[in-house]
């Protein structure tokens, strides 16, 4: 079932991060059969990849509190605050979160199950 090509697309990351938006449910269900296809290849490379894009996500956020923070009036970074106060960017820290939570939980969920069963 590994070299069905249908199944790889399935399982790739960039299909279960869109899953994770729009279905969340779905996408964490093919998380799950990600681990059950790959049982030992790459086990926590799916929770490490969730909690990076989540941060990544986070960053302009990050980059402009740290300057209001700082008090740097004068670092003006261009479209910083264009994409801050946009709309898309607002849902996307929701988005962010939300990778972030369920990456932490697979992890943890993960490191205990590897650790039973070895």
């Amino acid at each position: 079932m590994k070299n069905n090509i249908f199944i790889k697309l399935l399982c790739s990351i960039p299909v279960i991060l869109v899953l994770l938006y729009f279905i969340p449910s779905l996408g964490v269900c093919l998380i799950l059969f990600r681990y059950f296809i790959y049982k030992r290849n790459k086990y926590y490379s799916i929770p490490i990849t969730l909690i990076v894009c989540g941060l990544l996500i986070v960053v302009p956020q990050a980059i402009n509190t740290i300057i209001k923070m700082l008090k740097l009036n004068s670092v003006e970074i261009p479209y910083l605050s264009t994409i801050i106060t946009s709309d898309i960017y607002i849902k996307l820290l929701s988005y962010s979160k939300m990778l972030i939570t369920v990456g932490v939980i697979f992890f943890i969920l993960s490191f205990i199950f590897r650790n039973v069963f070895d």
